[in-house]
């Protein structure tokens, strides 16, 4: 299989925002992760990072996991300013969002990684 890598910048406005989505696969496909920069966070912003999955043909995302971060860089400790959302392989879809809560919507770099 091959990496392969795409990203971009998302612009938060205060609603619920894909970062990445692959909602009809051909197949199973190998997700490998997807990496969100927090360094234009500053203190006082709070954000929502949701992963969602597909489990079945024809069925709607299904929240899998939910993580926050606040403050400074999401509250990352030792200068660390990318987080890493780890998938597993899936069949059916994946997707993952950012919602900026609190404090003045920021641009959020990011990148997918899936093998192919």
């Amino acid at each position: 299989l091959e990496l392969q890598q795409t990203g971009n910048v998302l612009t938060a406005d205060g609603t619920e925002q894909s970062v990445y989505v692959e909602s009809t696969p051909s197949g199973v496909f190998d997700m490998e992760r997807v990496t969100i920069n927090l360094d234009n966070m500053a203190v006082g912003d709070r954000i929502v990072v949701r992963h969602y999955e597909k489990d079945f043909l024809g069925g709607g995302f299904e929240l899998f996991d939910s993580e926050t971060y606040e403050d400074a860089d999401g509250g990352l400790e030792d200068g660390a300013t990318v987080i890493s959302i780890d998938l597993n392989p899936n069949r059916f879809g994946v997707r993952i969002t950012l919602e900026q809560e609190i404090g003045t919507n920021r641009d959020y770099r990011y990148q997918a990684f899936r093998r192919v």
